[in-house]
């Protein structure tokens, strides 16, 4: 079996998930209750901009792996790819953010905002991923 992953396709799923992010994490949308239920400064996170350049690097290894993923499942359609992104989703992020944040006594809200800006990501890149990732 032959792993088919264009590159251009990751470069634009990890475009799209700093665009959600900045959009999700932004006072327009869920910024101001993400960083007061975390008891985070906006302006001193946005002086640590190596966090910024490592949360680019870890996204570039998340989107290959789906990618991969999508390409090992066989997917070649946008229903297929959003199907893979949603169980990895559900099997992966889910779980594991839920069991972290229970164990660290964190908030629910906080869950359920950063939930939510992971499962946008995941259906919409693997949707892409699943229309474009195997060559035609």
């Amino acid at each position: 079996m032959t792993l088919r992953v264009k590159l251009w396709v990751i470069v634009v799923a990890v475009v799209v998930d700093a665009a959600v992010g900045a959009l999700w994490y932004s006072p327009l949308a869920f910024g101001d209750a993400w960083h007061a239920l975390q008891g985070l400064d906006a302006a001193a996170l946005t002086e640590r901009t190596w966090v910024h350049g490592v949360s680019m690097l870890v996204n570039v290894l998340k989107m290959t792996c789906l990618a991969l993923l999508i390409s090992l499942a066989g997917v070649e359609s946008w229903r297929g790819g959003l199907r893979i992104g949603v169980l990895a989703w559900a099997g992966f992020v889910l779980t594991i953010w839920t069991g972290s944040t229970l164990y660290a006594d964190r908030s629910l809200s906080v869950l359920a905002i950063n939930m939510g800006f992971h499962l946008v990501v995941f259906s919409v890149v693997s949707a892409l991923m699943g229309r474009f990732v195997r060559p035609r």
